[in-house]
């Protein structure tokens, strides 16, 4: 599930960037607060590969090495990767494994131009699948 607003955008080294916020929640629509600290990462055909750090309340705002808070107008897929233990190895049982796989997790982001709001809904590990 993706929903998108947009209002104005940003300019850095002469790629035009757009600030991206959003929420992962569970299929039920409660926040997915047990992903704190986990990673929302996008992958689209500019060769750039925004992410974000998911928040205590289910939110992120996405950000582009090299360019600053904001992304690139397209479309992205997206993964939604579960906090690292101690070992810094992704805890996997908290959330359905497809999310950790660009070609498994569809979930897709368009950005445009303005501002952009996505939600991004994710299924617990053993979930029924649709």
């Amino acid at each position: 599930m993706v929903l998108l607003l947009s209002l104005f955008g940003c300019r850095e080294k002469g790629v035009s960037i757009y600030p991206v916020e959003g929420e992962v929640v569970w299929n039920d629509g409660r926040p997915a607060q047990k992903l704190v600290r986990g990673t929302v990462s996008l992958r689209g055909g500019h060769g750039i590969n925004p992410n974000a750090k998911i928040q205590s309340d289910g939110t992120f705002k996405l950000h582009t090495r090299g360019l600053g808070e904001g992304v690139p107008a397209g479309e992205y897929s997206a993964v939604v990767m579960p906090p690292e233990t101690f070992m810094h190895t992704p805890q996997q049982s908290l959330i359905d494994p497809r999310y950790k796989s660009h070609k498994t997790s569809g979930l897709k982001v368009v950005v445009e131009p303005g501002e952009n709001y996505v939600k991004l809904e994710v299924k617990r590990p053993g979930a029924h699948r649709n």
